[in-house]
């Protein structure tokens, strides 16, 4: 009885441990082996280690003086500066009548409706031009 002892455990009589309880697969299995059959493969000298001599990489292309920036991005560019840079009307002068300040005052909110307008097809077409041309290099 006291070699039972040794074996058992404390908590085998418990019912959250009852035999049973777990799926077999989760359950060591003894393994068989046929007498003097051994699992270790035989020793055997590791081949000699490879040398591969890559080729050197290539030298990397000559890049242009804007670097990767393509003819439809410049295009682009040019065109938003041109349009930014375009002068405005010049404000007219203060003549001192209302009736002609008034006047002078539409004339050149006229003017400067153009000029948006002007510089707004620009643009458009700065980005239409560099659009077509998007996969273009210089």
């Amino acid at each position: 009885m006291d070699d039972e002892f040794e074996y058992r455990n404390e908590w085998d009589d418990e019912e959250r441990n009852a035999p049973g309880m777990f799926p077999t697969m989760y359950r060591p299995r003894p393994r068989k082996r046929a007498v003097g059959q051994t699992t270790v493969a035989p020793w055997r000298p590791l081949p000699p280690p490879q040398v591969v001599v890559a080729a050197p990489p290539p030298p990397p292309a000559p890049r242009s003086l804007l670097g990767d920036i393509s003819l439809g991005t410049l295009v682009q560019l040019g065109a938003m500066g041109y349009a930014a840079l375009a002068p405005l009307p010049p404000k007219p002068a203060v003549m001192g009548d209302p009736r002609t300040d008034q006047q002078n005052l539409l004339t050149y909110q006229e003017a400067l409706a153009q000029h948006a307008k002007r510089a707004q097809q620009i643009s458009t077409l700065g980005l239409i031009g560099g659009a077509l041309l998007q996969g273009r290099r210089l």
